[in-house]
C-alpha cells in the first residue's frame, strides 16, 4: 500500500481522488484547476493515529474525552466531529456564499465580477477558497438600522461565518468608490478572520486576555486592539480599532485594488478615495476637515490637505457616472 496518494496524471477542475493510508486514514481531495492543486476536502481519522502522533493534532489531542457530535477547529483548516466509531471526521470550510440578494443586484454583481480581474482582491478572496480556509464569508445585501448611513457592514464572526451586507440605499455612487468598499470591507473580514483562526472557535472571545495573546501572530491587530481599546493610554480615547489600524497600514492596498479596478483615474483622486471611511467618526467638517472622532491618521495630516482631499473626493462623485 501507498504511503502517499499517487494522483492521475490528468485532471479537470472537481475531480476527486480518495486514498487510504496503512493506518487507516481516509483523504478526499478534490482537483483545483485555478492552482492546478488536489485540495483536502475530507478527512477520516482514527483515535489511534491521534494519539500515536499528538503533535500533529495538537487540538483533537487535547481532547481527552471526547463526545459523538463535538466539533474542533484543527491547525490544518479542517473542522473535525467526532463519530461513534472513535474517530474525527474533517471537512474544510472554504466558500463565498453570495446571497440572492447580492446575485440579483446589477451594480453590486457588476462590481464584484469586474473585481475578479484585480489579482490583489482576488488575493483576498481565496483565503475563503483555500487549502486552509477556516472561515466562510457572506456576501448580501440589506440595510442595517444601528449604520444606515454606511455603504456596507461586516459583522463580527458568528458560528465561523463572516457577513458583508451592503446597502443598496448607497449604491447611487461612481462604480470604483463601490469597487472601494469592496476591499476596505475585505480588509476587516480578513482582519476578523485572522483573529477566528488564533481564537480557534467559531467566534472571537473578545477580551484584554485574548488580544495580548495574539501578540506574537499578529502584532500590528493586537498593537492597536490594546492602543484603542483594552489598554487605551493616558490622554487617548476609544476608537475603533480597525479603522485606525487600516488608515495607518492599508491605504496602500485599497489604492491597488482601485488602480487595478479601473487605471484611468489619478493618483490624487485614488488616495482621496482610499480615505473614504477612515477619516474617523461622524461627518467632516468641512472648513477643518475633521469629524467629530477622528483617526489618528487623518488627524495627523495638516488642515489644508485634509481640506483638499475632500474636494477632490466630493468632485469625483459629482463628475462620473454613479452605478445604479
Amino acid at each position: 500500500m501507498n504511503e502517499t496518494p499517487v494522483f492521475p496524471n490528468f485532471a479537470s477542475a472537481d475531480n476527486v481522488f480518495d486514498f487510504t493510508d496503512r493506518d487507516g486514514v481516509f483523504t478526499r481531495f478534490k482537483f483545483n484547476a485555478t492552482t492546478n492543486n488536489w485540495d483536502i476536502v475530507f478527512i477520516s481519522l482514527p483515535v489511534l493515529v491521534i494519539n500515536k502522533v499528538p503533535e500533529a493534532y495538537a487540538r483533537l489531542s487535547a481532547v481527552e474525552y471526547p463526545r459523538v457530535g463535538e466539533k474542533v477547529l484543527e491547525w490544518d483548516g479542517l473542522l473535525y466531529t467526532f463519530e461513534a466509531n472513535n474517530s474525527w471526521t474533517g471537512v474544510l470550510l472554504d466558500k463565498v456564499i453570495v446571497d440572492s440578494s447580492f446575485e440579483n443586484n446589477p451594480c453590486l454583481k457588476g462590481v464584484y465580477d469586474k473585481l475578479g480581474g484585480a489579482p490583489t482582491f482576488q488575493n483576498y478572496l481565496k483565503e475563503y477558497d483555500g487549502d486552509f480556509s477556516l472561515v466562510d464569508l457572506k456576501l448580501s445585501v440589506g440595510v442595517d438600522t444601528q449604520y444606515s448611513l454606511a455603504g456596507a457592514v461586516t459583522y463580527k464572526p458568528i458560528n465561523s461565518l463572516i457577513e458583508i451586507k451592503f446597502n443598496p440605499n448607497k449604491l447611487n455612487t461612481p462604480p470604483l468608490n463601490i469597487a472601494r468598499t469592496f476591499i476596505h470591507e475585505m480588509i476587516h473580514a480578513e482582519t476578523y478572520r485572522k483573529l477566528l483562526i488564533l481564537s480557534g472557535k467559531g467566534e472571537i472571545p473578545w477580551s484584554s486576555a485574548f488580544i495580548e495573546s495574539i501578540k506574537n501572530n499578529e502584532k500590528e491587530i493586537a498593537h492597536y486592539y490594546m492602543m484603542y481599546r483594552y489598554e487605551i493610554p493616558l490622554g487617548g480615547s476609544p476608537s475603533e480599532p480597525q479603522h485606525e489600524y487600516m488608515a495607518q497600514l492599508s491605504r496602500n492596498i485599497i489604492t491597488d485594488v482601485m488602480k487595478q479596478f479601473d487605471s484611468s483615474q489619478s493618483v490624487d483622486v485614488y488616495n482621496a478615495l482610499a480615505w473614504i471611511g477612515l477619516m474617523g467618526e461622524g461627518e467632516p467638517n468641512p472648513l477643518t476637515g475633521l469629524p467629530p472622532q477622528p483617526t489618528a491618521a487623518w488627524a495627523a495630516i495638516p488642515q489644508v490637505e485634509r481640506v483638499k482631499i475632500l474636494k477632490i473626493y466630493f468632485d469625483f462623485i459629482e463628475n462620473n457616472t454613479p452605478c445604479q
